[in-house]
């Protein structure tokens, strides 16, 4: 048996915080036993200065376009990211296979310093994008799990395209369905069913993507595993969510750079809407989730949330909802699991002394404070 002093964990699916633990796990590494501190033997390891944490999901990216950084910080939103003329689309087509996987890579490693778990990844280029994703992911030093979710863009009335492009990524990131037409997201549907895989979208990122419909073109033929943004949903709109079970992804630090709109954060949070925090574009927005879940934390406030519930509901928005919304099992500090968690220093960051654990953790911790991935594996 092999034993951790801890000074703290987020424990099981209610993300309960424990103080001054003795975590056991077997030869397997599978946690036996969570008990006090005075219950570890002498000679345990100790490392009551960390708090370990779930490992969290960054929910919504575009790693391609790391190659850009800041590129274009005078566009607007169209100009920067719409297809097939925006910036962005301009300088992918332009830059090389190779350029383009190192870039790929860059960004991948750069998301391994925030110890995330999980990425969800929108993929423009079709399925030379995915191509370009897989091949990076190997190069990298990236060891959680990256969703390629790849953008049609060839003939897209085709069946055969769409289902080449499904073979090569693990589902659909739709710009948005305003983009295709009726028979294309039909076959969308029918591919997302036969092959169960992810489809998501951007919706209600702009007031006009709402006005037109985005919304209910998108659940009148597909049923995303979440959606992205939401920005200008009503209160009806995030009904609909909530009765739907769908999630959305909220990416703060993207649409106040992008001038789009501010978060409701207050109307998802009151009307029961699960959320996901992604960190969007990478040009613009590091791959960094703890940032977004700060600054997401700070809207609220000031729309007028104080509450431990509000804290919690975020703190699922990053470390649980996520990988519930595709089907894998959350990464949870529980006896009879492996731990895929990071350790944050509970001393530089005044985490062990701080009051309210939640908001600290969520206002704290970032990839500074993170000293690495935890396994107990490295310690057998």
């Amino acid at each position: 048996m092999l034993y951790f002093r801890l000074g703290g964990i987020l424990y099981g699916e209610q993300l309960e915080f424990k103080s001054d633990v003795c975590l056991s796990f077997n030869s397997d590494c599978i946690l036996e036993g969570i008990e006090t501190h005075s219950s570890c033997p002498l000679e345990t390891k100790n490392a009551s200065s960390y708090i370990l944490l779930p490992s969290p999901a960054n929910s919504h990216t575009h790693l391609a376009d790391w190659i850009i950084p800041e590129y274009g910080t005078d566009l607007s939103l169209e100009e920067l990211v719409a297809p097939p003329n925006g910036l962005k689309h301009v300088h992918l087509k332009g830059t090389s296979v190779t350029s383009k996987t190192s870039g790929y890579v860059e960004a991948l490693n750069y998301a391994e310093t925030t110890g995330t778990l999980l990425i969800m990844d929108y993929r423009e280029e079709g399925i030379d994008g995915c191509m370009i994703a897989r091949k990076a992911l190997l190069s990298s030093k990236f060891k959680g799990t990256l969703k390629i979710l790849g953008r049609p863009n060839g003939n897209i009335d085709d069946h055969s395209y769409l289902s080449s492009l499904i073979s090569k990524c693990d589902g659909f990131g739709l710009p948005s369905p305003l983009y295709y037409s009726e028979e294309t997201l039909k076959d969308i549907a029918k591919l997302s069913v036969q092959k169960d895989i992810i489809v998501s979208a951007h919706i209600a990122e702009t007031r006009e993507a709402r006005r037109q419909g985005d919304f209910e073109l998108l659940l009148s033929y597909l049923k995303p595993a979440f959606i992205v943004h939401g920005t200008y949903l009503s209160e009806g709109d995030m009904a609909i969510l909530n009765e739907r079970n769908i999630p959305v992804s909220i990416c703060p630090r993207s649409v106040l750079f992008h001038s789009t709109g501010i978060p409701p954060v207050r109307a998802f949070f009151d009307s029961n809407v699960r959320i996901m925090i992604g960190s969007d574009n990478a040009a613009w927005s590091t791959p960094d989730p703890w940032i977004d879940a700060s600054i997401l934390y700070f809207i609220g406030r000031s729309q007028g949330i104080k509450s431990r519930e509000f804290d919690l509901w975020v703190l699922k928005g990053l470390f649980l909802n996520p990988y519930v919304s595709i089907g894998l099992d959350p990464p949870l500090i529980e006896e009879g699991k492996p731990i895929h968690g990071v350790l944050a220093d509970g001393v530089s960051t005044g985490l062990l002394r701080a009051e309210n654990k939640y908001a600290g953790i969520i206002k704290r911790v970032d990839r500074r404070s993170i000293v690495s991935r935890f396994s107990c594996s490295r310690f057998l």
